[in-house]
């Protein structure tokens, strides 16, 4: 007690200086506080701090008080009550034992102290007033504390003492009344505890105990936090008599203490990711719940996707509610499932940032290298391996490199680098690109991974001459029929169409490959579904699926440029028996009206106007018949009529019949549809084809020439009956977008006989057909369509097509009454019939598959004689006649009358053909009769709209080939509408190779031609060797036709 009372008097109050506030600084005067409140003793392992507070213990209480009720800070206010109950503890000990008797003060000091409480209870309370925050460190705030418990002003009468080696503090009350034995007894009860676990850690731990305990752990850091845990628990000594290093353990403990705090944000991250994730989910479930609202109350989805969608709506509510109560942890299974999740997720991302994980760099050295993986990646390019002994290879070329190769050519390398060679080839192996990344294998595989197996990509670039121009065409068009400053921006329609590669029955062509390569099917090999091991074709079943895309497009904003992004888009398939239909224009017409009338949403201006679908098809299929009908009865066909020949009485009596089968057909189908003044007209025109057909059969021409006026006059008041309806008019402007091929190229006839009379029925204002690329077809938007319909028709087994036998329906008896040649005709009409009984099935299949954009409509196309364009044998028979002979084809006024449109309105160049109304006017001098008598466009009036804008170079942007962008591209020069295919490469070849100005030994002009045109100069090179040898071959063949005429 004497040291104590020493240190007492040593250090009395009275030896305080005063600090001025203002005579130095705040850090300076912290400084001098701390110097001051330290107290030494004769043994320097012992620390001990007084508080400046200079009033008796008795007064401290009412100070703090004065002093909280005299500022206006609340920090100040928060900081003295802290203290006060701190100092209410101290006091409330002390006061309360001073009143209790002898036994219960004995009691009583073997739990708590009197006038003594441990400095972290202090130092709860003084966080929980000052209300610190998490990320506040707990040695700043234990400092603070301490300053303020120590403070001259506002601080408390106490002494703080820390003891030597030793974690715990104590804040004792300095006072005379303090029983200094019940401390003393406090502290060295504490000491005793603290040793107990100490002795006790050390009797239950031994050398073979601890190396056993950590050879059965899994990780290096397993075993380090084992190794802390143990230099918290035990001294240097015993850690060394259990096999550890004292100083790698305690540099270990230090980096736990900053591994725990990235563990710790590893969790808060989480739970912030996963919070996230819930509220993407939770906004994706409502967008989706929208845009399925949108597609059921559109009413054009089929009543099985219908059922569809309003099931996977039940689905995405239920989805939605989950994640809801997810998010906001509304029930016990819920907190449950949201701490397990977040817990997952840390534990994801303390691996993926290897937070537990040892350092990349430790363990035994790599073999191989990022050279040695260089060197087999050129091998493997170079088709180079190596072959020979171990110690002594050869490398090779031309082999394909294998799996099998892969050693000796790591060890070819590492021999010549001078390093260890491998045994194994699976070293080599993995340092491949795994096939699946996320698999246990996968993630075994190291370095850069510059090789891997896999089937070759068709991704070779082919570019022509013209694949640049072409597509710089249709992205022209499209950007001027759409874009925001658009006149066409509402009235347009894109339809992009191809034919798929055509579908065998009873074969496994166009029946095996799929997108994902494979298709669901059952275990058991007796139940699968198999393709024939051999394939005999049978063409005359052949189907061809083809494909349009029809489409609409809307300007967005992306990174700061305007992008066109689709804003509807409908595939549609028509399927085909091959060997009955075909391909050809014709058929590609009628297809195209078609869907006209099944899709007429797409097709008109106001699908918002609120009539029904069946009131659309109605009507265009009425107004499109009786115009065709109309249009198609010329005064030169019924002049030729009054001949009497019977080839101009048949072609007369199948035009009218077809008209008569069609609005048959329409009138059955809508048996409520139309007003009751249209229907009567109809009838009339029913009854008058009745009569006609009789005339026909007879000899007096002039009464049915008289007919087929009035039949005529019928047809036109038809349709200005439904034009003054002012109901259901198609966009005016129209795309199409195809590649070359046969049927649907611009010089085709009927491709261009076609086009031409759709523009009539449909009134166009601008109509453009754009050809693709050769070799560049796969930019065509059907093409993703073709995809779709491949997985649409792959379940595993090929298309049965024997649906009926070739006697199917024949008895006996009846099969003996026939003749060959009649038995022939049966099995042909029985092979037909199966031909378009597949075609159904192969329908069936498409419909509804998931397609680019929402689902695929299928249909299977008309029989011939019910197609729209009908009269296809006629067009060819006149297309192949001479001049003279032209005149006695029947039709030849109607194909006279289309050809001089087609002449007066279109522009044809080698990859496009482009209609514009009135442009009769400015090609020669006035309008025609169609354009006079047609109804106006309320859009555009009677005026000729622009031309499509079509490439023309950048030549500010050399060396560089460009074409300018939409709004600088001309089209026109010095007020001269530009020529067609000016700038188009090919044709320009073509013209300057037949003038002799282009060859390839002349470098320059080609050099010359590749800058003008914007093309590259090995293309220009390439397609003028092509036309040399052309050339050569053709002079080859004159030569030899020559030579055998002379003998």
């Amino acid at each position: 007690m004497a040291s104590t009372d020493h240190w007492k008097e040593s250090n009395t109050h009275e030896q305080i200086p005063s600090l001025t506030p203002h005579s130095i600084s705040f850090s300076e005067k912290r400084a001098v506080q701390r110097k001051l409140t330290k107290v030494t003793s004769d043994s320097t392992i012992h620390t001990f701090n007084r508080s400046l507070q200079t009033i008796p213990v008795n007064d401290n209480l009412s100070k703090l008080k004065r002093l909280r009720d005299s500022t206006k800070s609340i920090v100040l206010h928060n900081k003295i009550d802290a203290l006060s109950c701190v100092l209410e503890d101290l006091l409330y000990q002390h006061n309360d034992l001073e009143s209790i008797g002898q036994t219960i003060y004995e009691r009583y000091t073997s739990k708590r102290a009197n006038g003594i409480i441990d400095f972290q209870v202090g130092l709860d309370i003084y966080a929980d007033f000052m209300g610190a925050p998490l990320y506040v460190r707990k040695d700043d705030l234990s400092t603070r504390f301490k300053d303020d418990l120590l403070d001259p002003v506002h601080g408390v009468r106490c002494i703080v003492y820390n003891p030597p080696n030793y974690d715990k503090k104590y804040i004792i009350l300095d006072s005379d009344g303090v029983d200094i034995l019940g401390i003393l007894q406090r502290i060295t009860d504490d000491f005793e505890d603290a040793e107990n676990i100490r002795v006790r850690v050390r009797e239950n731990i031994d050398y073979g105990y601890i190396n056993t305990a950590l050879l059965t752990l899994d990780t290096e850091h397993d075993r380090s936090i084992v190794k802390c845990i143990l230099a918290k628990l035990i001294g240097r000594s015993d850690l060394i008599a259990v096999g550890i290093n004292p100083d790698i353990a305690l540099k270990k403990l230090e980096k736990s203490r900053q591994l725990f705090a990235e563990m710790s944000n590893a969790k808060i991250a989480a739970q912030d990711m996963i919070n996230l994730r819930l509220e993407t989910k939770i906004n994706k479930c409502k967008d989706n719940l929208n845009e399925i609202d949108k597609k059921i109350e559109s009413k054009s989805l089929s009543l099985m996707r219908e059922k569809d969608f309003c099931a996977r709506k039940e689905i995405l509510e239920e989805q939605l509610d989950a994640n809801q109560k997810l998010l906001s942890k509304e029930t016990s299974y819920d907190q449950k499932k949201y701490g397990y999740s977040v817990k997952r997720l840390t534990e994801k991302l303390i691996k993926e940032n290897r937070i537990k994980a040892r350092r990349l760099g430790a363990g035994a050295r790599p073999m191989l290298d990022s050279d040695d993986e260089d060197f087999i990646a050129n091998a493997i390019e170079s088709k180079s391996s190596a072959h020979g002994r171990r110690h002594d290879t050869v490398l090779y070329l031309n082999h394909r490199v294998k799996l099998e190769d892969l050693l000796s050519i790591a060890n070819y390398n590492l021999i010549r680098r001078g390093k260890k060679l491998l045994k194994s080839a699976k070293t080599v192996h993995l340092r491949a690109r795994p096939r699946k990344i996320n698999t246990t294998e996968g993630k075994r595989h190291k370095g850069n991974w510059l090789f891997c197996t896999k089937k070759p990509p068709k991704t070779e670039d082919h570019s022509t001459e013209l694949t640049h121009h072409q597509r710089a065409h249709v992205k022209l068009n499209r950007e001027d029929m759409f874009s925001t400053n658009s006149l066409f921006r509402y009235s347009s329609l894109d339809i992009s169409f191809d034919d798929k590669a055509y579908i065998r029955p009873g074969t496994d062509v166009g029946l095996r490959d799929t997108k994902a390569g494979k298709i669901l099917t059952l275990t058991d090999e007796s139940r699968q579904r198999k393709l024939p091991q051999h394939d005999f074709a049978t063409p005359e079943v052949y189907q061809s699926p083809s494909s349009f895309r029809l489409m609409t497009w809307k300007t967005e904003t992306i990174q700061g440029k305007e992008r066109l992004i689709k804003d509807h888009d409908q595939s549609c398939v028509v399927v085909r028996p091959k060997f009955y239909v075909g391909s050809s224009g014709c058929v590609w017409g009628s297809d195209l009206l078609r869907l006209r009338y099944e899709k007429p949403d797409l097709f008109e201006m106001s699908p918002e106007r609120g009539e029904s679908i069946q009131d659309k098809q109605f009507y265009a299929m009425v107004h499109d018949a009786a115009f065709y009908v109309f249009d198609s009865t010329t005064d030169d066909d019924l002049t030729s009529l009054l001949s009497g020949q019977s080839n101009y009485t048949h072609y007369e009596s199948e035009r009218i019949t077809h008209f008569a089968r069609r609005l048959e057909r329409v009138l059955a189908n809508f048996p409520n549809t139309g007003s009751d003044e249209l229907i009567d007209k109809l009838k009339e025109a029913l009854q008058l084809i009745e009569k006609l057909n009789q005339d026909l059969k007879g000899e007096n021409m002039r009464i049915c020439n008289r007919n087929l006026k009035t039949f005529r006059d019928q047809c036109e008041e038809i349709i200005r009956s439904i034009d003054s309806m002012n109901i259901y008019p198609v966009k005016p402007v129209i795309s199409e977008y195809t590649d070359g091929g046969p049927g649907v190229g611009v010089n085709n006839t009927a491709v261009k006989f076609r086009f031409a009379e759709m523009c009539r029925i449909q009134n166009s204002v601008r109509r453009v057909r754009i050809h693709r690329a050769s070799g560049d077809s796969a930019q065509n938007e059907a093409e993703r369509t073709n995809s779709a319909i491949g997985d649409a028709l792959v379940d595993g087994a090929t298309i049965c097509w024997e649906y009926f036998k070739p006697l199917h329906g024949l008895s006996q008896e009846d099969q003996d009454a026939m003749t060959p040649s009649d038995l022939d005709k049966h099995k042909a009409a029985m092979m037909e019939k199966n031909a378009w009984a597949v075609a159904e099935v192969v329908s069936l299949r498409i419909d509804d598959a998931k397609g680019p954009a929402g689902f695929i409509q299928a249909y299977v196309t008309e029989h011939p004689e019910d197609q729209f364009f009908w009269n296809g044998n006629y067009l060819k028979r006149y297309h192949e006649s001479s001049k003279s002979a032209k005149s006695t084809v029947p039709g030849h006024g109607y194909f006279k009358k289309i050809y001089e449109f087609i002449d007066q309105h279109c522009e044809v160049g080698e990859l496009y053909i482009e209609y514009r109304k009135y442009r009769c006017e400015q090609s020669h001098g006035t309008k025609c009769e169609y354009c006079l008598r047609s109804p106006v466009n309320d859009l555009y009036g009677p005026n000729l709209v622009k031309p499509v804008p079509r490439p023309y170079p950048d030549y500010e942007r050399l060396p560089d080939l460009h074409y300018l962008v939409h709004s600088n591209t001309p089209v026109q020069i010095d007020n001269v509408e530009r020529e067609p295919d000016d700038f188009q490469p090919r044709a320009n070849i073509k013209k300057l190779f037949a003038l002799g100005e282009l060859s390839t030994s002349n470098h320059a002009s080609v050099s010359q031609f590749s800058k003008k045109y914007v093309l590259p100069d090995d293309l220009v090179m390439k397609y003028v060797l092509h036309l040399e040898t052309l050339k050569a071959d053709k002079e080859k063949r004159s030569i030899a036709t020559q030579k055998r005429d002379m003998m």
